[in-house]
């Protein structure tokens, strides 16, 4: 397998699901969810994932 096609696999896998599977709680409110940042040791709910594009943006390090 390419590394291309390897991105592309991960870019299909739920960032939901995987921060799920790390444990991590998500608050989910319409198309959206927060959490707290995994990229830093933000306590508030800074993180965001865009559950229609499974996107994300990190509003306490500017990382999307």
């Amino acid at each position: 397998m390419s590394e291309s096609s390897e991105l592309a696999q991960l870019r299909e896998y739920p960032i939901m699901d995987y921060l799920n599977s790390k444990g991590i709680t998500l608050r989910e409110e319409g198309n959206k969810a927060w959490c707290s940042s995994p990229f830093s040791r933000d306590s508030n709910w800074s993180f965001c994932v865009y559950k229609d594009t499974n996107s994300f943006f990190d509003w306490s390090t500017g990382i999307s």
